[in-house]
């Protein structure tokens, strides 16, 4: 497989399926071969678990343009049969949130939707009673209406709340949804935060949000997506900032962050290395591209390209493997392989 000029992290790794990597120039030509014996897996002992990790799914029908239904119909069915426990969303589970349905004058696009968005949604997940779906609201979700309004519909469409935890096995996943279109969360969520990584500082804690940080951590490469949801003037107000909450996460060693919001696509990582994965905070923080759309560059500009993109996350005892994928090619993404040391750190 050609990956390009690559800028590969010491996380990286080659899928088992890959004998050979070469480091190839802009214009094809192969430039060097490289020993991928130290890039391989090593034997990271018994899988406790998987779970899919998905993003930004913006559960809409675009007038002339792609099925979002669809996609995250197939892309369930996909993660179920490839033995996912259960899947993570972060964020952007519908492209308006609550409406009032398609004679709602305040929406243009009616076509974006044969029913409301939400009860796709739910059907879908409704179809692996075995693989529970757990997701986020996004900044779309508040768009129409605040999604603080409707929190009983959200638990009835969704199963869960706006801010919750599941435990599986030893590991605490924590889950904080917007509860507008330009705060991450409010002061009482990220007060909360703080409390739960508190009680469970000697845990590994996965915690899903929707937006990126900035960029020097991952999500926006080349600082090109033009909504950093952190950077919102209301978010300081709120009661926190970028820094506040890149500290918080950086005092607890054994706490994981996914987020998505941007739609970059993972062969971004070829250009720029924190594309997907970076540490550049203090901590480990990892970006999931979209099931709707992905975003590329080109140029120096983002495209918007009809890709479905997401991860399948194996965890064991002292690592977790994320293995992106390229659900629009049915394939893996070579250079988004990734095998994350979490071994716990005591206090």
């Amino acid at each position: 497989m050609k990956i390009g000029i690559t800028k590969l992290l010491p996380e990286n790794f080659v899928p088992s399926k890959v004998t050979n990597l070469a480091i190839f120039d802009n214009n094809g030509n192969k430039i060097c071969d490289v020993d991928i014996s130290k890039m391989q897996l090593p034997n990271l002992g018994t899988k406790l678990y998987s779970f899919g990790l998905l993003s930004d799914i913006h559960m809409s029908i675009w007038s002339g343009d792609i099925d979002n239904v669809a996609t995250y119909e197939t892309v369930l069915a996909y993660l179920d049969k490839q033995g996912c426990d259960f899947v993570c969303v972060c964020g952007d589970l519908t492209n308006t949130g609550f409406h009032a349905y398609e004679d709602d004058a305040t929406i243009n696009e009616v076509n974006w939707y044969d029913e409301a968005q939400f009860a796709h949604y739910k059907r879908i997940n409704k179809l692996h009673p075995n693989m529970p779906v757990y997701g986020i609201c996004g900044n779309h979700e508040g768009y129409v209406k605040p999604i603080t309004e409707n929190l009983t519909e959200l638990e009835e469409f969704t199963g869960n709340g706006l801010t919750y935890t599941i435990t599986q096995g030893e590991d605490l996943f924590i889950f904080i949804g917007q509860t507008s279109p330009n705060r991450p969360m409010s002061q009482e969520q990220f007060a909360w935060l703080g409390e739960m990584l508190e009680a469970n500082k000697d845990r590994r804690c996965f915690v899903f949000i929707h937006p990126f940080i900035d960029a020097s951590d991952s999500g926006n490469p080349l600082r090109l997506h033009a909504i950093p949801l952190f950077d919102y003037a209301s978010v300081t107000n709120d009661g926190y900032s970028k820094s506040t909450f890149a500290n918080l996460m950086a005092n607890y060693p054994n706490v994981i962050v996914f987020h998505g919001h941007s739609h970059m696509r993972f062969e971004n990582q070829e250009s720029v290395s924190n594309a997907n994965y970076s540490t550049a905070l203090g901590f480990k923080s990892a970006h999931v591209p979209s099931t709707a759309y992905c975003r590329d560059i080109r140029s120096g500009s983002i495209v918007k390209q009809e890709i479905a993109q997401g991860y399948i996350v194996d965890v064991y005892e002292n690592n977790i493997v994320l293995k992106g994928y390229d659900f629009t090619a049915n394939s893996l993404v070579p250079i988004a392989q990734y095998c994350i040391n979490t071994t716990l750190k005591l206090a």
